[in-house]
């Protein structure tokens, strides 16, 4: 008997009311949630398209002045002359990493770069740039264009460039990465909010937040910004970045080619849903505080009540009065109390009831205790004759198919002793005419022809006399074998080579093919009779019941190998109609089959199943399924146990 561990009154209540809280309070956190999440995710989606829009039109007016004073520079030195050393200086003397002039061919005229010496720009002038891509695309357009970035030849940094048509020569200017990225953060959106530029290649140019570009996949091109509009539902785009979710919105600068993408956390790293569950988190401690405070006061108001009932109760289950039962206020205890009091007085007028049933119960004991020993007597004599009955039953089944096998010899021997027969018959004839004609003169013709035909009438008769002799001595090991049911030591791949020969009269009748993958060597200490009538069950069964009339071409292959050291692994599987899933529940019943009335007697598995468990010491196990054939699978002892003194 198991003992069902006891609780306080003061504990259930305890976790009773923490549990009440914690199920309001997750109701409550995930109604939040559901009315909250979209709005906070709403709420961000147009912060972060508030912060890509400003931070896009603030980096365009302050590319605007650079190329403004691009402009103003290209113009002085079309005055003044392309070598006029204070006009450079004063392009770069700001924010500009490097400046130059080319002429339509695409040769430097003049160029200078921020913070070197002077000389080093004058060493540019002649270079060729024809092959810059800002270069060419600036000049086949004759607009205004910004590059990606790239590495600059002339300053060693990465950065990004403007190209300007000036008439027919072309304005060139450098802006290193950490210029845009002043520019970027001075428009910071929010404390959560970061902003990065992306080129037309999908490379960063800047971001307010380096660390995630630096361990983010580089492949920015790849990610979904052009659907980073606000959608209709309300719901930002979320875009996973070094393995964290963002919400993110991009506007793209067509005058610059560039594509800004502001960006915050998504999930519970935006600060809204963290105030938001730090709120709840306060308000369900809180609660349970409150709970654990009050849970003892509860208890002690309502246990008291519990125990006046149970000090009475144990009162009355000792035998003593218990009086008057207590009242109580609440009306379930005053219920329990009044119910216990009335159960009391049933007691009572039961355990008179119970005394007078006693004395009639002994009587009609006694009587019933006669008439089911006479009972037991008749069903024992019943069940005996009934396993005698089974008995006779198995073993006409196991007579049948061993005269079946009779039958089947029988029909294959009138083959080759008829042929036999016919042979040494025209032998005779032969020789009689040949005697004849050696009485008159015989000539070396009539020599070789008689030769000839002895010869020929001999192989016949030798042939058809040799098959006749295994048909025979198969059969015989095989008759012995399934009669006798004596244990000696044999090959497996032989016994069953003389099973599928004596069965072969039988098979020739169908279009069964049967197959055997039997390794040769594979020797057993066991009975070959009980064995070999196993088989002949399993192999004549699928003929009947697997090929029906439907379906009569098919193929049974029989395998065998060895496994687990001293057992065999021995399988007979068919390719026919298979067996319903109530039939596999009691194929190896007694008397259970598809064919009643069908010449069908139900004892063939089942005398299957007794040879295997209980003569062979093995076991046998069937799968299958209904159109897939069926496949029986034994599992038998190379050493076969003593023999338990029961007859298959």
């Amino acid at each position: 008997m198991t003992l069902r561990r006891t609780w306080s009154l003061r504990f259930s209540l305890t976790v009773l009311l923490i549990l009440s809280t914690a199920i309001t309070f997750s109701l409550v956190v995930a109604g939040l949630l559901v009315i909250r999440q979209p709005q906070l995710a709403s709420d961000a989606g147009q912060a972060l398209e508030r912060s890509a829009s400003d931070s896009a039109a603030r980096v365009e007016e302050y590319l605007r002045t650079i190329e403004t004073r691009l402009l103003v520079a290209g113009a002085a030195l079309a005055a003044q002359g392309v070598d006029d050393k204070r006009v450079l200086a004063a392009a770069v003397a700001h924010d500009l990493s490097a400046f130059y002039m080319l002429d339509r061919a695409g040769s430097i005229l003049a160029a200078r770069t921020h913070g070197n010496d002077p000389r080093y720009g004058e060493a540019l002038v002649g270079t060729d740039q024809s092959y810059n891509p800002l270069v060419r695309e600036a000049m086949t357009t004759q607009q205004i264009r910004w590059s990606d970035k790239f590495l600059s030849a002339f300053t060693g940094e990465v950065g990004v460039g403007v190209a300007i048509p000036f008439g027919e020569r072309l304005l060139v200017g450098e802006l290193s990465l950490d210029t845009v990225l002043a520019t970027l953060r001075s428009m910071a959106g929010g404390v959560e909010i970061d902003t990065m530029v992306i080129d037309r290649r999908g490379e960063v140019i800047a971001d307010t937040d380096g660390g995630i570009t630096q361990h983010a996949a580089t492949g920015w091109h790849d990610l979904p910004l052009a659907a980073t509009t606000h959608p209709a539902d309300g719901e930002p785009l979320v875009v996973e970045i070094g393995r964290r979710d963002y919400y993110v919105a991009a506007r793209h600068s067509d005058a610059l080619g560039w594509t800004f993408v502001a960006r915050a956390p998504a999930g519970l790293d935006h600060p809204g849903f963290r105030a938001l569950l730090e709120t709840v988190a306060w308000g369900l401690g809180s609660a349970i505080l409150i709970a654990l405070l009050l849970a003892p006061l509860w208890a002690r108001h309502m246990a008291r009540p519990v125990q006046d009932i149970t000090e009475r109760v144990s009162l009355l289950a000792s035998g003593q009065a218990p009086g008057k039962w207590p009242d109580s206020s609440i009306a379930e205890y005053a219920a329990l109390a009044e119910g216990i009091a009335f159960t009391e007085a049933a007691l009572k007028a039961r355990e008179r009831e119970l005394s007078e049933l006693n004395e009639k119960l002994e009587a009609r004991v006694l009587t019933r205790t006669a008439a089911l020993s006479e009972a037991n007597q008749r069903i024992s004599a019943a069940a005996e004759r009934l396993r005698q009955t089974q008995a006779s039953l198995v073993q006409s089944e196991k007579l049948a198919a061993l005269g079946g096998l009779v039958a089947g010899i029988a029909h294959e021997l009138n083959t080759p002793i008829g042929n036999g027969l016919m042979a040494a018959t025209t032998l005779c004839e032969v020789s009689e005419n040949f005697s004849i004609r050696s009485q008159s003169g015989l000539t070396r013709k009539d020599l070789g022809r008689y030769i000839d035909d002895v010869d020929g009438a001999v192989g016949i008769i030798t042939r058809n006399l040799n098959r006749a002799a295994d048909l025979v001595a198969s059969f015989k090991q095989v008759a012995v074998d399934q009669t006798s049911s004596q244990r000696r030591e044999f090959t497996l791949g032989e016994v069953l080579d003389e099973i599928l020969l004596t069965l072969q009269p039988s098979l020739k009748r169908t279009e069964v093919r049967v197959i055997s993958d039997v390794p040769s060597g594979l020797r057993m200490d066991s009975f070959p009779g009980p064995l070999g009538q196993v088989l002949t069950n399993l192999i004549m069964n699928a003929t009947i019941h697997a090929f029906d009339e439907g379906q009569r071409a098919g193929t049974i292959r029989i395998t065998a190998a060895r496994e687990h050291g001293l057992e065999v692994g021995l399988q007979v599987a068919d390719d026919g109609a298979g067996i319903t899933p109530e039939g596999l529940t009691r194929i190896f019943d007694p008397f259970y089959t598809t064919r009643q009335g069908q010449g069908g007697s139900g004892l063939g598995l089942h005398i299957v199943h007794n040879a295997v468990t209980n003569i062979l010491g093995g076991r046998i196990e069937v799968s299958s399924q209904p159109g897939k054939g069926s496949c029986f699978s034994l599992t038998l002892p190379m050493i076969a146990p003593e023999r338990r003194g029961i007859e298959a």
